[in-house]
């Protein structure tokens, strides 16, 4: 019990180490030198770390599918999970539209179409594309892939009961064994967060920064009405009190902030709901993976955000009809669209065209997506753990 609670102290102090060093750098060292340790120390230490969660992440999302399916009798009973927890996640991604589309009005728009920030080169590179990037999140989503084979290797196994017992006791220490691999790696978390923050913060671009303050300042009132929302629903459907599992869990929010993707975060999120948020194995092991795929709830609250935002700078008007048009896209797109960084300019590409604004708004957004994207991968994934949460206690 002793390590378990050091551990998040660790990662909480490497936080607060890596604000202060990355701002030391980047206002003190000149550029080439905060660049050289960019490129050669921090950067490569947090793609390593991450390459070794994503390397993880695959056989623990599909060996805990299989190992909570085949445990279902039942089929109708994981019918009815499956519905449920779909559910949850399309309701919680309308609230998260509902909350960026009323917050929208806080937003105030810079004079920034004469800058820099929108030169033909960078919407170049982004409108050449624009057709494969559609394309990407289907193609590259092979957590979606993973899941669909997962899914029906456990109902197959299910359905075929005690002749595939042994099978099935494999996979169960399959699933074990992963889980204790992850926990190794997890060692090295804090010298990762570290190195992340300090990239991060080294890397930003603080003209973009002020000038795009609006949205920032607005999403991050949005997260907070997202979670006071989060915590009333929690409330009133399990009749418990939420402060003890968001305390329990702060640690764990922090580490998915600095790795900056729902997919690698997944096995350190699973971990730390089945050891100290005290949800079953059956509810995380289901809920989780498909939750890191389907359930984007800050990205559907950003989105809007950002398209009502690019049709201030251009002047245009949105009429009530393309508002729905965005509101029900955004959903269905955050469900699409990998755990993966910058997705959100993806999504966003397909928002812009479908709403008839301008694609240079894209450029307006990429410097700013780096920061909020690790924002987002944080609160997507806190979203999925509430969903489980009550998923869990309503059983």
């Amino acid at each position: 019990m002793a390590e378990k609670r050091r551990k998040p102290n660790w990662t909480l102090l490497s936080l607060g180490v890596a604000f202060v060093m990355g701002s030391l750098l980047k206002w003190l060292v000149p550029v080439e030198g905060s660049t050289f340790l960019s490129e050669w120390v921090f950067s490569p230490v947090k793609t390593s770390f991450i390459f070794a969660l994503k390397v993880t992440a695959v056989p623990v999302v599909f060996f805990s599918v299989v190992s909570c399916i085949a445990h279902f009798t039942d089929m109708r009973q994981l019918g009815k999970l499956g519905a449920r927890t779909v559910g949850v996640f399309v309701a919680t991604m309308l609230m998260g539209v509902v909350i960026g589309l009323a917050l929208s009005s806080l937003l105030s728009v810079p004079n920034v179409l004469s800058g820099a920030t929108v030169e033909s080169p960078v919407l170049s590179s982004v409108s050449t594309d624009v057709v494969v990037s559609l394309l990407m999140p289907f193609v590259r989503s092979y957590m979606v892939i993973i899941l669909f084979v997962a899914i029906l290797c456990g109902i197959c196994m299910a359905l075929l009961g005690s002749r595939v017992a042994k099978i099935l006791q494999v996979v169960v220490c399959c699933n074990r064994f992963f889980m204790r691999l992850i926990t190794w790696v997890s060692y090295f978390l804090p010298l990762m967060v570290l190195c992340s923050i300090c990239d991060v913060i080294v890397g930003m671009d603080m003209h973009m920064l002020s000038s795009m303050f609006s949205v920032i300042s607005t999403f991050l009132i949005g997260l907070v009405v997202l979670v006071a929302c989060w915590m009333a629903i929690m409330v009133l459907t399990t009749r418990q009190n939420p402060f003890p599992t968001c305390k329990a869990y702060v640690p764990t929010l922090f580490q998915t902030f600095a790795l900056g993707s729902g997919n690698a975060a997944l096995p350190l999120n699973m971990q730390t709901c089945m050891h100290d948020l005290h949800l079953s194995e059956a509810t995380t092991s289901f809920v989780l993976p498909l939750g890191t795929t389907l359930n984007k709830n800050a990205s559907s609250m950003l989105l809007p955000l950002y398209a009502l935002f690019v049709a201030g700078v251009f002047q245009v008007t949105l009429p009530l009809p393309s508002i729905m048009i965005l509101g029900v896209s955004t959903v269905l797109l955050c469900m699409a669209a990998p755990a993966v960084p910058a997705v959100s300019l993806v999504c966003l590409s397909v928002l812009l065209g479908q709403v008839g604004l301008p694609q240079e708004g894209l450029a307006l957004i990429v410097g700013v997506e780096a920061v909020l994207g690790l924002f987002q991968a944080a609160f997507n994934m806190a979203g999925t753990i509430v969903a489980a949460y009550i998923l869990d206690k309503r059983k």
